[in-house]
């Protein structure tokens, strides 16, 4: 019932921000998503799955879709084909008879719902993606708080062990036996990668002039939560990708004499923080070749098993249906009742009481037979 009320909730939050304008609706759904993890966790019900699905519907309900600006509309014709093309196609894949309804939606939904955010994020303005940016540093300031509580007081104090809390109390291999911090995402790798895909919008916004100081400070601010957020939680593969970012943006970014007097000095504190603390060290790790290694080998062998696996599971049921197929429109239900051929299939002899041998077609096979008798 709490979820439910969760996801009403989140539905008329985003469509009243949205109405107000789409800055305003982008930051209550981001709101929304930044806290989706944690309330999940905690309500581990169906509805909780669904509350940033409501808090999108919101927001596509609070857009005009059909009145647009001429000259917007047609600057973003192709855009607008592409993603027609985009959500049709999976659409008219969803009509063939390949897979069960409801697993149907599942992938569609996947595959479709957010698609129109394309074109939301092409009617941005640059008032709009300035507000988008704060309530983005906001946000990581937000996660950062928390993160730094779950740091202090233990991840259990905030997360339930449960079925959707499985990920997060498998990952304790920080500093011999630390959890990586989610803060309030579903995992640390959520955590981290939502704070990697902040920083060129952020970098971006603090580039822009015409900005008060206070909102510099802002942006900064937001900037520096975000790696922290990145060390806290961990993963050394957004890890890669920050630093990488970080490293490009100093040394292409046109910088004053005060932000890079600011920016450095930001890069200098979390570096010091960074190395007189072992639980912000995982990254390290990656000097070791023969692990790096051996977890990209790991990596592919996984994948490939995987792969191979779902192609015979695959194979298997196209098989079956195929044999279901046939002996259904030959009128006959034998292989349409697969516990009644199991049970035949263990059928004893009468002489001896030992199951008889079958052979592929379903026919006894007295060889195989006589030879296990002897």
């Amino acid at each position: 019932m709490i979820a439910l009320l969760l996801c009403i909730l989140a539905f008329a939050t985003v469509l009243w921000a949205g109405l107000r304008s789409l800055a305003t609706g982008l930051v209550a759904l981001l709101a929304v998503g930044y806290s989706y993890g944690i309330l999940r966790a905690n309500l581990p019900t169906t509805f909780s799955h669904f509350i940033f699905d409501a808090g999108l519907a919101g927001l596509y309900l609070s857009q005009r879709w059909s009145r647009e600006n001429r000259g917007h509309a047609r600057s973003t014709r192709e855009l607008r084909t592409c993603v027609v093309l985009l959500i049709g196609w999976p659409v008219v894949l969803s009509f063939l008879p390949f897979q069960n309804l409801m697993v149907t939606l599942v992938g569609l939904r996947g595959n479709i719902f957010f698609l129109p955010c394309l074109i939301l994020g092409s009617r941005l303005k640059s008032r709009g993606l300035s507000f988008l940016s704060g309530g983005l540093a906001v946000l990581n300031l937000i996660a950062l708080a928390v993160a730094i509580l779950e740091y202090v007081f233990g991840v259990e104090k905030f997360f339930p062990h449960n079925e959707v809390t499985y990920l997060i109390y498998l990952s304790q291999d920080v500093a011999g036996g630390s959890f990586r911090i989610p803060s309030v995402f579903a995992n640390a790798h959520a955590y981290s990668g939502t704070m990697v895909m902040t920083l060129p919008i952020l970098f971006d916004a603090w580039m822009q002039p015409g900005q008060s100081g206070k909102k510099r400070l802002l942006i900064v601010g937001g900037l520096v939560a975000a790696l922290a957020g990145v060390l806290l939680a961990a993963a050394r593969v957004h890890f890669i990708v920050a630093a990488l970012l970080v490293i490009v943006a100093t040394f292409s970014m046109r910088l004053g004499g005060a932000k890079r007097l600011l920016w450095t000095g930001a890069l200098i504190a979390i570096a010091a923080i960074t190395i007189g603390n072992v639980r912000l060290q995982r990254f390290t790790t990656l000097a070791d070749g023969q692990m790096v290694a051996a977890r990209v080998a790991g990596s592919v062998h996984r994948r490939r098993a995987v792969r191979a696996r779902s192609t015979r599971l695959r194979d298997v049921g196209e098989r079956r249906d195929g044999r279901l197929g046939r002996t259904l429109l030959a009128g006959d239900d034998r292989h349409a009742r697969p516990h009644a051929r199991r049970h035949r299939s263990r059928r004893h002899d009468g002489r001896n009481g030992h199951p008889v041998p079958r052979s592929r077609g379903g026919e006894p096979d007295h060889r195989d037979a006589r030879r296990a008798f002897r």
